[in-house]
């Protein structure tokens, strides 16, 4: 566990103007954006490049149902990867720091988030223009960060 990714969904693995919405278990479609396969490639480039764990700092981590879609959601190696989720304590950032300090953790980490998290340094921190989601080019820059 020498390399973390906290990872936000919203802005990061879908884009403002997604135009797939998550179909509820019960049939009916959420206001909630989808998750665009594109980003997941993505992702997924970069877990096998570095890699890294995934530590879920998204709200998607406070529902059971956005949860179940993000699991299925094709993330390489998801079942090994996923080590927990932030705890919800108010500001993002303070989350993840907290999770940094209960689990002792002292690797490399990388925040991916479409939103600047307080507290976080600015070599951890890597801000996803929500416009466009997780590009090519964050890609390479989170792999030589966590690489480097």
């Amino acid at each position: 566990m020498d390399k973390i990714i906290f990872l936000d969904v919203d802005g990061v693995l879908n884009y403002q103007y997604c135009p797939d919405r998550i179909t509820r278990e019960n049939g009916k479609l959420s206001k909630l954006m989808g998750l665009s396969s594109l980003h997941i490639y993505t992702l997924n480039k970069i877990l096998k490049a570095t890699n890294a764990n995934i530590v879920l700092s998204s709200t998607w981590r406070k529902h059971e149902f956005t949860f179940n879609y993000l699991v299925k959601a094709g993330i390489h190696e998801w079942s090994t990867r996923y080590l927990g989720k932030t705890a919800s304590i108010g500001e993002r950032g303070d989350e993840i720091l907290k999770w940094i300090a209960d689990n002792k953790f002292t690797g490399k980490y990388a925040v991916l988030d479409d939103v600047r998290c307080n507290g976080i340094p600015a070599a951890n921190m890597f801000n996803i223009n929500s416009d466009t989601g997780l590009t090519e080019q964050n890609a390479v820059d989170i792999i030589n960060f966590l690489n480097g």
